[in-house]
């Protein structure tokens, strides 16, 4: 029998957890660093709404360990938010928590589950 596990594709996101917000799934195309800052200023002016902040997270499967992609999509907000003029914070999102691939600043959780009886 095969193993049905689920595997997501890495995404990434501009807005507000919980809010409004747009996505981008690369669907494994490699961007250079062009279209990936092109890629998140689009993003951003759609989940702009004047006066709300903007967050960038890209969640993916794995630990938190740091990543080439981590990096490039880091430096696409960095310059996404210079042709923007406003702050676009970027952290990296997986199941056991999240991390500031600029920064290091990160936290963990872990994932609860109810007890089978």
């Amino acid at each position: 029998m095969a193993e049905r596990r689920r595997v997501f594709p890495p995404v990434v996101h501009v807005g507000m957890p919980g809010a409004e917000e747009a996505c981008f799934a690369p669907d494994g195309h490699d961007l250079d660093q062009a279209l990936r800052t092109d890629v998140v200023e689009a993003l951003a002016r759609r989940a702009r709404r004047p006066g709300d902040p903007l967050l960038v997270w890209l969640t993916r499967r794995g630990d938190l360990g740091e990543q080439d992609a981590d990096l490039r999509w880091a430096r696409a907000a960095r310059s996404a938010a210079d042709e923007l003029e406003c702050e676009l914070p970027m952290v990296v999102v997986t199941r056991r928590g999240w991390r500031d691939p600029l920064s290091g600043a990160s936290r963990t959780w872990r994932r609860l589950r109810p007890t089978r009886r």
